[in-house]
């Protein structure tokens, strides 16, 4: 618990200098230990790349961690990467001429919020 809360210190310059690679290495430490919000705050440090290389695949591995663990954003985040992953399976099905149902495709790419390219 107290490395989540130092990671939580130095990504929210609490008592100290802001500092996302601190703060990411600390949510890994705790992560690592199996606490579930770390593994959710380390997840979106993945996702954004905030203090470690921005990497998806590693994102979504600590979700699916802290989901398991009953982290509630976690589960969230999980479900979004999910539709985010539909939404690229199903584009490039469609641009190699299976059959997608357009409204279907639409409705997740308004629901996850991707830009048509």
């Amino acid at each position: 618990m107290r490395c989540f809360l130092v990671g939580l210190y130095y990504a929210h310059a609490h008592g100290v200098a802001a500092d996302e690679r601190k703060a990411a290495a600390f949510y890994e430490r705790a992560s690592d230990a199996g606490n579930a919000d770390a593994q959710s705050n380390l997840g979106y440090c993945f996702k954004v790349g905030k203090g470690v290389d921005a990497n998806a695949r590693t994102a979504v591995v600590w979700f699916i961690r802290a989901a398991s663990a009953g982290n509630s954003g976690a589960q969230c985040n999980r479900v979004m990467a999910d539709a985010r992953e539909a939404v690229v399976g199903n584009t490039r099905a469609a641009e190699a001429g299976r059959a997608v149902h357009p409204r279907a495709l639409l409705l997740l790419r308004l629901w996850c919020d991707i830009k048509q390219e």
